[in-house]
């Protein structure tokens, strides 16, 4: 957090000379926030991609759904909804 605060603020720092852009504030440090914010935020995707392993995330979603079944928590046959919830995001309901 200190690290995006103190880029943050040094984007707002007046310019640098005559060649750091054309406006008040520096192009330099905006420059430099904008390259830390992108890669933070690949960096977060990068971590939330492995987290939730999209590729197993269906047969993880299927064990939880026999074992809520099992419970009695769910319905039988509420696995083929929820496949078809994961495979295409969304799905008429019946009136």
């Amino acid at each position: 957090m200190e690290a995006y605060k103190s880029r943050l603020m040094a984007a707002d720092e007046p310019r640098r000379g005559d060649r750091d852009g054309r406006g008040n504030l520096t192009a330099a440090g905006l420059s430099a926030f904008c390259a830390f914010f992108m890669a933070t935020c690949l960096d977060q995707a990068r971590f939330m991609r492995h987290l939730i392993a999209p590729r197993e995330l269906a047969n993880r979603i299927h064990v939880w759904v026999e074992e809520e079944i099992n419970a009695k928590r769910l319905p039988r046959g509420s696995w083929p909804l929820l496949r078809e919830t994961i495979v295409w995001g969304e799905f008429p309901r019946a009136h």
